[in-house]
């Protein structure tokens, strides 16, 4: 997803990164829009070494949290996120 990356580049560190801290907009427009919510414990970090922490967090939440949500969440859809990350 870019938009974790624009962070990830900026080396903002989204410590909250889980599924609930993602909201997506997918209707009344044909591309979908993303927010990031909740960001009271983002912090700078100077390496990189965090940045696979942190979207292994991400990818964590969704398979654990992902069926409660009703999101039926696949290792297919993980690896467009990472897609999108690449970008």
């Amino acid at each position: 997803m870019q938009l974790i990356r624009q962070l990830h580049d900026r080396q903002i560190c989204y410590t909250n990164l889980n599924t609930h801290t993602i909201l997506v907009q997918h209707f009344a427009t044909p591309e979908q829009k993303y927010w990031l919510l909740d960001f009271d414990k983002c912090t700078e970090k100077s390496s990189n070494s965090w940045k696979a922490q942190n979207l292994t967090k991400l990818h964590r939440s969704f398979n654990k949290k992902g069926n409660k949500l009703a999101i039926q969440f696949t290792q297919p859809d993980w690896n467009e996120i990472l897609v999108g990350y690449r970008k």
